[in-house]
């Protein structure tokens, strides 16, 4: 007998999200790519569906054909925070989700408190940085700056990024 995948000869073909085969008894297997941009696009409760087009040809030349029809379903993935910009004391922070139709929500960090100030973050990723002016605030940046070899000091923050479906990325 010979096998043949929408028209090709072989045992094996590449389709358009993955890669589909079959072994000697009709058994297939079928791959997915999971790097392919339609199937990370997926969001949960999406689906796409791919078709390949089996031939199997006896001796004799009889060919029996038939559809193997394989249902990709997506998954919620997590948002990634991929840049923050600042001007001064205000930023904004984005983040990018591959699935689909995700509208991401911003939030501040469980204890927004830091070494010399606090932290805003807006839903949309809009942030604001406060200083700590108070006296015990301003000592403290004095004797970072009377012992640091460096004239800049560091806040450090996470914020956190969550998708319509409230998976978390920071």
């Amino acid at each position: 007998y010979a096998l043949s995948f929408n028209g090709a000869q072989g045992s094996a073909v590449t389709t358009a999200h993955g890669a589909i085969s079959i072994d000697a008894a009709g058994n297939y297997t079928y791959t997915l790519n999971d790097s392919d941009a339609a199937v990370q696009a997926l969001g949960e409760g999406q689906t796409l569906t791919e078709t390949v087009k089996v031939t199997v040809t006896d001796k004799l030349g009889a060919t029996s054909d038939k559809d193997i029809v394989v249902t990709i379903h997506g998954t919620n993935d997590a948002p990634e925070a991929s840049d923050v910009s600042h001007a001064g004391w205000n930023g904004q922070i984005t983040a990018h989700d591959v699935d689909s139709n995700d509208t991401l929500h911003y939030s501040s960090p469980a204890d927004a408190s830091m070494h010399f100030g606090s932290l805003t973050v807006q839903d949309d990723g809009s942030y604001a940085y406060h200083l700590n002016t108070t006296e015990d605030a301003l000592g403290s940046l004095s004797e970072h700056f009377a012992t640091a070899t460096v004239g800049t000091l560091h806040d450090t923050f996470s914020c956190t990024v969550n998708d319509c479906a409230d998976a978390t990325g920071l």
